[in-house]
Protein backbone atom coordinates (compact mmCIF):
# COMPACT_ATOMS: atom_id res chain seq x y z
CA UNK A 1 0.00 0.00 0.00
CA UNK A 2 1.27 3.37 -0.96
CA UNK A 3 1.73 5.80 1.90
CA UNK A 4 0.04 9.22 1.58
CA UNK A 5 2.35 12.31 1.50
CA UNK A 6 -0.29 14.54 3.07
CA UNK A 7 0.70 14.05 6.77
CA UNK A 8 4.33 14.76 5.85
CA UNK A 9 3.34 17.97 4.07
CA UNK A 10 1.28 19.02 7.05
CA UNK A 11 4.27 18.45 9.31
CA UNK A 12 6.47 20.57 7.07
CA UNK A 13 3.86 23.33 7.04
CA UNK A 14 3.60 23.27 10.84
CA UNK A 15 7.37 23.36 11.17
CA UNK A 16 7.55 26.31 8.83
CA UNK A 17 4.86 28.15 10.79
CA UNK A 18 6.72 27.50 14.00
CA UNK A 19 9.97 28.75 12.48
CA UNK A 20 8.32 31.92 11.22
CA UNK A 21 6.74 32.52 14.62
CA UNK A 22 10.06 31.93 16.41
CA UNK A 23 11.88 34.27 14.01
CA UNK A 24 9.19 36.91 14.50
CA UNK A 25 9.36 36.55 18.27
CA UNK A 26 13.15 36.78 18.28
CA UNK A 27 13.07 39.83 16.03
CA UNK A 28 10.44 41.52 18.20
CA UNK A 29 12.36 40.83 21.37
CA UNK A 30 15.58 42.00 19.76
CA UNK A 31 13.92 45.22 18.62
CA UNK A 32 12.39 45.81 22.05
CA UNK A 33 15.70 45.00 23.71
CA UNK A 34 17.55 47.36 21.36
CA UNK A 35 15.02 50.10 22.05
CA UNK A 36 15.35 49.58 25.79
CA UNK A 37 19.12 49.41 25.46
CA UNK A 38 19.07 52.64 23.44
CA UNK A 39 16.85 54.39 25.96
CA UNK A 40 18.48 53.05 29.10
CA UNK A 41 22.06 53.53 27.96
CA UNK A 42 23.60 56.61 29.62
CA UNK A 43 24.72 59.30 27.16
CA UNK A 44 27.40 61.86 27.95
CA UNK A 45 28.23 65.24 26.47
CA UNK A 46 30.82 67.24 28.36
CA UNK A 47 29.65 67.66 31.98
CA UNK A 48 26.21 66.15 31.24
CA UNK A 49 25.26 62.48 31.54
CA UNK A 50 21.63 61.53 31.04
CA UNK A 51 19.36 58.51 30.99
CA UNK A 52 15.90 58.34 29.40
CA UNK A 53 12.98 56.95 31.45
CA UNK A 54 15.14 54.80 33.77
CA UNK A 55 12.01 52.99 35.03
CA UNK A 56 9.33 51.47 32.81
CA UNK A 57 6.37 53.42 34.26
CA UNK A 58 7.94 56.79 33.50
CA UNK A 59 6.89 58.79 30.40
CA UNK A 60 9.06 58.32 27.30
CA UNK A 61 10.20 61.93 27.47
CA UNK A 62 11.30 61.72 31.12
CA UNK A 63 15.04 62.23 31.55
CA UNK A 64 17.49 62.22 34.45
CA UNK A 65 20.64 64.34 34.12
CA UNK A 66 23.74 64.08 36.29
CA UNK A 67 25.80 67.25 35.92
CA UNK A 68 29.49 67.40 36.84
CA UNK A 69 29.90 71.19 36.61
CA UNK A 70 27.92 74.19 37.84
CA UNK A 71 25.53 74.60 40.76
CA UNK A 72 23.13 71.77 39.87
CA UNK A 73 24.10 68.16 40.58
CA UNK A 74 21.04 66.35 39.19
CA UNK A 75 17.98 67.27 37.15
CA UNK A 76 14.95 65.16 36.32
CA UNK A 77 11.78 65.94 34.44
CA UNK A 78 10.29 65.92 30.95
CA UNK A 79 11.86 67.19 27.74
CA UNK A 80 10.49 67.94 24.26
CA UNK A 81 12.01 68.97 20.94
CA UNK A 82 11.02 71.92 18.77
CA UNK A 83 8.61 69.68 16.86
CA UNK A 84 7.52 67.85 20.02
CA UNK A 85 10.06 65.06 19.46
CA UNK A 86 10.81 62.82 22.39
CA UNK A 87 14.41 62.40 23.56
CA UNK A 88 16.21 59.36 22.15
CA UNK A 89 19.84 58.51 21.63
CA UNK A 90 21.97 61.61 21.25
CA UNK A 91 19.24 63.91 19.92
CA UNK A 92 19.06 65.53 23.37
CA UNK A 93 22.29 67.29 22.46
CA UNK A 94 21.37 67.98 18.82
CA UNK A 95 20.76 71.73 18.27
CA UNK A 96 18.62 70.92 15.21
CA UNK A 97 16.17 69.01 17.42
CA UNK A 98 16.18 71.78 20.03
CA UNK A 99 15.38 69.54 22.99
CA UNK A 100 14.23 71.69 25.95
CA UNK A 101 12.70 71.19 29.39
CA UNK A 102 8.91 70.74 29.30
CA UNK A 103 7.57 73.74 31.21
CA UNK A 104 4.02 72.30 31.33
CA UNK A 105 5.07 69.60 33.82
CA UNK A 106 6.90 69.77 37.12
CA UNK A 107 10.65 69.22 37.20
CA UNK A 108 13.01 68.51 40.07
CA UNK A 109 16.66 69.39 40.53
CA UNK A 110 19.17 69.11 43.33
CA UNK A 111 21.87 71.72 43.83
CA UNK A 112 25.41 70.80 44.81
CA UNK A 113 24.77 71.78 48.47
CA UNK A 114 21.77 69.40 48.70
CA UNK A 115 19.03 72.01 48.19
CA UNK A 116 16.00 70.49 46.45
CA UNK A 117 13.95 72.58 44.01
CA UNK A 118 10.64 71.45 42.52
CA UNK A 119 8.64 73.55 40.12
CA UNK A 120 8.09 74.63 36.54
CA UNK A 121 11.31 75.36 34.67
CA UNK A 122 12.47 76.53 31.24
CA UNK A 123 15.78 76.06 29.44
CA UNK A 124 17.80 73.14 28.10
CA UNK A 125 20.96 71.17 28.87
CA UNK A 126 23.20 73.83 27.31
CA UNK A 127 21.60 77.05 28.63
CA UNK A 128 20.78 75.57 32.03
CA UNK A 129 17.67 75.43 34.20
CA UNK A 130 15.56 78.57 34.51
CA UNK A 131 13.03 78.13 37.38
CA UNK A 132 9.65 79.84 36.91
CA UNK A 133 7.35 78.77 39.77
CA UNK A 134 8.08 76.38 42.59
CA UNK A 135 9.51 75.78 46.03
CA UNK A 136 13.11 75.54 47.26
CA UNK A 137 14.00 73.46 50.34
CA UNK A 138 17.49 73.85 51.78
CA UNK A 139 19.17 71.04 53.75
CA UNK A 140 18.56 72.96 57.00
CA UNK A 141 14.81 73.01 56.29
CA UNK A 142 14.56 76.62 55.11
CA UNK A 143 11.65 76.82 52.68
CA UNK A 144 11.60 79.51 50.00
CA UNK A 145 8.73 79.72 47.51
CA UNK A 146 9.14 81.55 44.20
CA UNK A 147 5.55 81.52 43.05
CA UNK A 148 4.18 83.92 40.46
CA UNK A 149 0.98 82.05 39.55
CA UNK A 150 -0.43 81.49 43.03
CA UNK A 151 -1.19 84.08 45.69
CA UNK A 152 1.85 82.86 47.63
CA UNK A 153 0.12 82.29 50.95
CA UNK A 154 2.75 80.24 52.74
CA UNK A 155 2.13 78.09 55.78
CA UNK A 156 4.54 75.99 57.81
CA UNK A 157 2.74 73.50 60.00
CA UNK A 158 4.19 70.86 62.26
CA UNK A 159 1.48 69.32 64.40
CA UNK A 160 2.10 65.90 65.84
CA UNK A 161 2.59 63.66 62.82
CA UNK A 162 1.85 66.41 60.27
CA UNK A 163 4.50 68.48 58.55
CA UNK A 164 3.24 70.62 55.68
CA UNK A 165 4.97 73.55 54.02
CA UNK A 166 3.55 75.52 51.14
CA UNK A 167 0.55 77.46 49.86
CA UNK A 168 -2.75 77.44 51.72
CA UNK A 169 -6.09 79.15 51.44
CA UNK A 170 -9.39 79.39 53.30
CA UNK A 171 -12.46 77.21 52.90
CA UNK A 172 -14.72 80.13 51.93
CA UNK A 173 -12.28 81.06 49.15
CA UNK A 174 -12.31 77.49 47.84
CA UNK A 175 -16.09 77.48 47.59
CA UNK A 176 -15.97 80.32 45.09
CA UNK A 177 -14.02 78.17 42.64
CA UNK A 178 -10.47 77.75 41.50
CA UNK A 179 -9.42 75.40 44.29
CA UNK A 180 -9.51 71.62 44.51
CA UNK A 181 -9.65 69.14 47.36
CA UNK A 182 -12.11 67.96 49.95
CA UNK A 183 -12.58 69.67 53.32
CA UNK A 184 -12.17 67.24 56.20
CA UNK A 185 -11.36 68.98 59.47
CA UNK A 186 -10.24 72.59 59.25
CA UNK A 187 -10.89 75.85 57.45
CA UNK A 188 -7.36 75.85 56.05
CA UNK A 189 -6.89 73.92 52.81
CA UNK A 190 -3.99 73.33 50.45
CA UNK A 191 -3.83 75.70 47.51
CA UNK A 192 -3.67 73.51 44.40
CA UNK A 193 -2.21 76.35 42.34
CA UNK A 194 1.02 76.33 44.34
CA UNK A 195 3.92 73.92 44.86
CA UNK A 196 4.08 72.53 48.40
CA UNK A 197 5.90 69.91 50.48
CA UNK A 198 4.64 67.28 52.90
CA UNK A 199 7.01 65.37 55.21
CA UNK A 200 6.04 62.01 56.75
CA UNK A 201 6.91 60.61 60.20
CA UNK A 202 9.67 58.40 58.79
CA UNK A 203 11.32 61.27 56.90
CA UNK A 204 9.85 60.60 53.43
CA UNK A 205 8.77 63.75 51.59
CA UNK A 206 6.50 64.64 48.67
CA UNK A 207 7.00 67.94 46.84
CA UNK A 208 4.59 69.09 44.16
CA UNK A 209 0.92 69.92 43.55
CA UNK A 210 -1.56 68.41 46.00
CA UNK A 211 -5.05 68.82 47.44
CA UNK A 212 -6.49 68.26 50.89
CA UNK A 213 -7.03 69.68 54.34
CA UNK A 214 -4.17 70.94 56.49
CA UNK A 215 -5.68 68.99 59.38
CA UNK A 216 -5.68 65.68 57.49
CA UNK A 217 -2.90 63.13 57.89
CA UNK A 218 -2.18 62.78 54.18
CA UNK A 219 -2.97 65.08 51.23
CA UNK A 220 -3.81 63.73 47.79
CA UNK A 221 -0.99 64.11 45.28
CA UNK A 222 -1.69 65.53 41.82
CA UNK A 223 1.79 65.80 40.31
CA UNK A 224 5.25 65.87 41.80
CA UNK A 225 8.11 63.91 43.32
CA UNK A 226 8.13 61.53 46.27
CA UNK A 227 11.53 61.14 47.92
CA UNK A 228 12.06 58.36 50.44
CA UNK A 229 14.05 58.92 53.61
CA UNK A 230 17.00 57.16 51.96
CA UNK A 231 16.92 59.25 48.78
CA UNK A 232 14.92 57.17 46.25
CA UNK A 233 12.77 59.40 44.01
CA UNK A 234 9.44 58.50 42.37
CA UNK A 235 7.34 60.56 39.96
CA UNK A 236 3.58 61.03 40.40
CA UNK A 237 1.15 60.32 38.78
CA UNK A 238 2.90 57.64 36.67
CA UNK A 239 4.44 55.85 39.66
CA UNK A 240 1.53 56.39 42.03
CA UNK A 241 1.10 52.68 42.82
CA UNK A 242 4.58 52.59 44.33
CA UNK A 243 4.06 55.88 46.13
CA UNK A 244 0.77 54.73 47.67
CA UNK A 245 2.56 51.76 49.24
CA UNK A 246 5.37 53.97 50.48
CA UNK A 247 2.86 56.39 52.05
CA UNK A 248 1.22 53.55 54.00
CA UNK A 249 4.57 52.54 55.45
CA UNK A 250 5.55 56.17 56.08
CA UNK A 251 2.37 56.94 58.04
CA UNK A 252 2.78 53.78 60.10
CA UNK A 253 6.25 54.82 61.25
CA UNK A 254 6.74 56.14 64.79
CA UNK A 255 10.09 57.84 64.17
CA UNK A 256 12.30 58.90 61.26
CA UNK A 257 14.34 56.24 59.49
CA UNK A 258 18.03 56.18 60.31
CA UNK A 259 19.83 58.68 58.11
CA UNK A 260 16.57 60.27 56.92
CA UNK A 261 17.50 63.36 54.91
CA UNK A 262 14.56 65.51 55.95
CA UNK A 263 14.12 64.30 59.54
CA UNK A 264 15.10 67.75 60.88
CA UNK A 265 11.92 69.22 59.40
CA UNK A 266 9.85 67.11 61.80
CA UNK A 267 11.50 68.71 64.83
CA UNK A 268 10.13 72.20 64.19
CA UNK A 269 7.66 73.80 66.56
CA UNK A 270 4.09 74.30 65.38
CA UNK A 271 3.84 77.49 63.36
CA UNK A 272 0.66 78.81 61.74
CA UNK A 273 1.76 82.44 61.73
CA UNK A 274 2.66 82.49 58.04
CA UNK A 275 -0.69 81.23 56.76
CA UNK A 276 -1.50 84.68 55.37
CA UNK A 277 2.04 85.88 54.74
CA UNK A 278 3.71 88.52 56.94
CA UNK A 279 0.94 89.94 59.16
CA UNK A 280 1.83 92.77 61.55
CA UNK A 281 1.54 91.89 65.23
CA UNK A 282 2.19 95.45 66.31
CA UNK A 283 1.54 98.51 64.17
CA UNK A 284 1.55 102.28 64.54
CA UNK A 285 -1.97 102.88 63.23
CA UNK A 286 -4.77 100.29 62.87
CA UNK A 287 -6.84 99.69 59.73
CA UNK A 288 -9.53 102.35 59.33
CA UNK A 289 -12.87 102.75 57.53
CA UNK A 290 -14.19 106.21 56.66
CA UNK A 291 -11.64 107.76 59.03
CA UNK A 292 -12.55 105.59 62.03
CA UNK A 293 -10.99 102.43 63.41
CA UNK A 294 -12.21 99.48 61.29
CA UNK A 295 -13.03 97.51 64.43
CA UNK A 296 -15.70 100.03 65.53
CA UNK A 297 -16.61 102.13 62.47
CA UNK A 298 -20.38 102.19 61.80
CA UNK A 299 -21.59 99.59 59.29
CA UNK A 300 -25.20 99.15 58.22
CA UNK A 301 -25.90 95.44 58.42
CA UNK A 302 -29.47 94.44 57.54
CA UNK A 303 -29.56 90.91 56.10
CA UNK A 304 -33.31 90.64 56.80
CA UNK A 305 -36.19 93.08 56.27
CA UNK A 306 -38.35 93.53 59.37
CA UNK A 307 -40.97 95.83 57.74
CA UNK A 308 -41.71 97.48 61.07
CA UNK A 309 -42.70 94.20 62.71
CA UNK A 310 -41.56 93.28 66.21
CA UNK A 311 -37.97 92.14 65.84
CA UNK A 312 -35.39 90.02 67.62
CA UNK A 313 -31.87 91.37 67.88
CA UNK A 314 -28.82 89.22 67.07
CA UNK A 315 -25.08 89.69 66.78
CA UNK A 316 -22.16 87.87 65.22
CA UNK A 317 -18.40 88.22 65.29
CA UNK A 318 -16.46 88.73 62.08
CA UNK A 319 -12.67 88.57 61.79
CA UNK A 320 -10.89 89.54 58.60
CA UNK A 321 -7.50 90.49 57.25
CA UNK A 322 -6.95 93.93 55.73
CA UNK A 323 -4.19 93.66 53.14
CA UNK A 324 -1.54 96.31 52.55
CA UNK A 325 -3.64 97.64 49.65
CA UNK A 326 -6.75 97.98 51.86
CA UNK A 327 -8.67 95.00 50.46
CA UNK A 328 -10.27 92.61 52.97
CA UNK A 329 -9.61 88.87 52.77
CA UNK A 330 -9.75 85.69 54.89
CA UNK A 331 -13.15 86.70 56.26
CA UNK A 332 -14.22 84.45 59.14
CA UNK A 333 -17.62 84.57 60.88
CA UNK A 334 -18.13 83.09 64.35
CA UNK A 335 -20.82 83.11 67.05
CA UNK A 336 -23.50 82.56 64.41
CA UNK A 337 -25.46 79.52 63.20
CA UNK A 338 -27.43 81.35 60.51
CA UNK A 339 -25.87 80.61 57.08
CA UNK A 340 -27.67 83.52 55.40
CA UNK A 341 -26.50 86.02 57.99
CA UNK A 342 -22.95 84.64 57.77
CA UNK A 343 -22.95 85.00 53.99
CA UNK A 344 -24.35 88.51 54.22
CA UNK A 345 -21.65 89.49 56.72
CA UNK A 346 -18.88 88.26 54.42
CA UNK A 347 -20.46 90.09 51.50
CA UNK A 348 -20.70 93.32 53.49
CA UNK A 349 -17.02 93.20 54.48
CA UNK A 350 -15.88 92.41 50.93
CA UNK A 351 -17.62 95.57 49.64
CA UNK A 352 -15.68 97.86 51.95
CA UNK A 353 -12.52 99.77 51.08
CA UNK A 354 -10.26 100.10 54.10
CA UNK A 355 -7.18 102.16 54.76
CA UNK A 356 -4.50 99.66 55.80
CA UNK A 357 -2.59 99.65 59.06
CA UNK A 358 0.82 101.29 59.01
CA UNK A 359 4.13 100.51 60.64
CA UNK A 360 7.11 102.80 60.24
CA UNK A 361 5.12 104.83 57.75
CA UNK A 362 4.50 101.83 55.47
CA UNK A 363 1.20 99.96 54.91
CA UNK A 364 1.09 96.46 56.41
CA UNK A 365 -1.37 93.58 56.73
CA UNK A 366 -3.38 93.50 59.96
CA UNK A 367 -6.31 91.61 61.46
CA UNK A 368 -9.61 93.26 62.36
CA UNK A 369 -12.16 91.73 64.72
CA UNK A 370 -15.55 93.34 65.24
CA UNK A 371 -19.18 92.65 66.13
CA UNK A 372 -22.10 93.17 63.74
CA UNK A 373 -25.67 93.57 65.00
CA UNK A 374 -28.80 92.72 63.02
CA UNK A 375 -32.52 92.02 63.45
CA UNK A 376 -34.99 89.38 62.34
CA UNK A 377 -38.76 89.83 62.29
CA UNK A 378 -40.63 87.82 64.92
CA UNK A 379 -43.09 85.25 63.55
Amino acid sequence: MRRSARPHAEEQKNDMTKNIFVCFLVATLATAFAACESNDKPRTNGAYTYRIAPRKELPRNYVVFDIAEGDIARFEGRMLGNEHEYPQGDNVFDPEVGMHFDSLHLSRYVEKDGTVVVGYVAGDWKRGVKPIDGIRIAPDGTVTPFDTAAVNRVVKVVKGRLCYMGCATQRDVKRRGGQGGRIVQTKNVIDTLGISAHVYPNGDMFVGKMVGDLGAETPDFLEGFYETALGEVYYVPEERKYVDELVKKANAATQPAKGAKWASLLERAEDLSQLYGAVAENYDTPPTLDGQAAATAPLRFEPYATDGKPATEHSLTVRFLVNADGTPTAIQVTDCKDPEAMGAARGLIRKQTFRPATKGGKPVKAWVKRTLHYKTAQE
